[in-house]
């Protein structure tokens, strides 16, 4: 087994939340086992004093919020600078883990190879669906999505190519990408990280809304939710609809859709402490998303013992199964979906057994303890005997 000598650096993306429950909660768990260090955007100063978590180090940045190009120039320069700092500190370790394979995921091979580490890339979306439906609605890209969209393939690809271990959230999620055997790509798949016992240990009621929560919001359909409300609300006039998360662009868009209907909200973004009231709170969960991999929403509201309506793409199977944790409706089918929110508005038992089952499901299949298993499996094989 390994110990805590084996130091492991993560890399971070985008500004991570560092005082948030799942953060703490995730290095806290794996300071059982690990050590290492963590070098990450973060959103404001206000992050930039807190330093270690368990037996993480955390090496903090200011997230830029220019251009993408500049951000993804700024974020890699501080990250391969922080990381060589490190490690002739001598603080030595032993991988290197990147939560894409994109820039990240190239940043990550880089510091592997000139340290002498091993690098893991995570793949944590479908990035072929998430370019087709990253436009809003535009069938045809503009010339900079093409751009990047040329550039981003072949990036993925070489980055996994030349990766140690890739970690997918579901199993078939490379296929998308077209990539076969003979790219002889080691990989390994569990989801990712979900402090589930704080859901299991809140306080829940029914507070008499359907809740959507992600980003951005045309990939998480919430234009097809809205519709569906649209069809229910007049049977059910005193259920709302809320909407919570970051929307980048076309913000105009959705609320046209509300039709001013003030019980549908269209709330901005919250901190992961504010997502546990909201979902343990709820009537039922809503995953309307054209494209998701392993939804970590699925498994908060399985915690909070509520009726899920997913959309059956991607991953999202490998989480639900149909009628007994939670209904399967088409993907951007309207009609699909507002007929099912109708089933479980009418059928309170249904609703109390799926919450049930999927009580169950997370707790036996999906928690914390199965998710340290599942890393520390994913480290021994990446070092193997090295």
């Amino acid at each position: 087994m390994c110990m805590k000598k084996d130091r492991i650096l993560f890399l971070g993306a985008g500004p991570a939340f560092t005082r948030s429950i799942v953060f703490q909660d995730k290095y806290l768990r794996l300071s059982s086992v690990y050590s290492g260090d963590i070098i990450t955007p973060v959103p404001g100063v206000d992050y930039l004093d807190l330093t270690r978590v368990g037996y993480f180090d955390i090496h903090p940045f200011l997230y830029y919020r220019g251009s993408s190009i500049l951000r993804n120039v700024y974020s890699c320069f501080h990250t391969v600078l922080r990381a060589l700092k490190i490690h002739y500190l001598g603080r030595r370790y032993r991988v290197v883990i990147s939560p894409n394979p994109l820039l990240t995921g190239l940043t990550a091979l880089f510091i592997a190879k000139i340290t002498g580490a091993k690098s893991i890339i995570e793949v944590n979306g479908n990035f072929e669906s998430a370019f087709k439906f990253s436009r809003l609605g535009r069938k045809k890209a503009n010339r900079a999505e093409k751009i990047k969209d040329k550039l981003s393939r072949p990036l993925i690809k070489s980055t996994l190519k030349w990766a140690d271990m890739v970690k997918l959230t579901y199993r078939d999620q490379l296929k998308p990408l077209k990539m076969c055997d003979e790219d002889r790509i080691t990989r390994i798949c569990f989801p990712n990280y979900v402090p589930i016992r704080t859901f299991i240990e809140s306080e829940k009621h029914d507070g008499r809304y359907i809740l959507l929560l992600g980003f951005p919001w045309y990939l998480k359909g919430v234009d097809i939710l809205i519709k569906a409300f649209h069809k229910i609300s007049p049977y059910y006039p005193d259920m709302r609809l809320k909407v919570v998360g970051w929307c980048p662009d076309g913000r105009e868009y959705f609320e046209s859709l509300t039709a001013g209907d003030p019980r549908i909200e269209l709330l901005e973004p919250v901190h992961y402490e504010q997502v546990i009231p909201l979902m343990t709170g709820c009537t039922m969960y809503v995953l309307a998303s054209r494209t998701d991999s392993s939804p970590r929403v699925l498994r908060e509201a399985m915690a909070s013992q509520k009726p899920i309506i997913a959309a059956n793409v991607d991953g999202v199977p490998d989480l639900i199964r149909d009628g007994y944790n939670g209904l399967l409706f088409e993907m951007e089918n309207v009609d699909d979906l507002a007929e099912k929110i109708l089933v479980l508005l009418e059928n309170h038992e249904l609703g109390r057994s799926l919450g049930q089952n999927g009580l169950f499901h997370v707790q036996k299949h999906l928690s914390e303890d199965r998710y340290i298993n599942s890393f520390q499996d994913m480290i021994e094989r990446t070092l193997g005997d090295s």
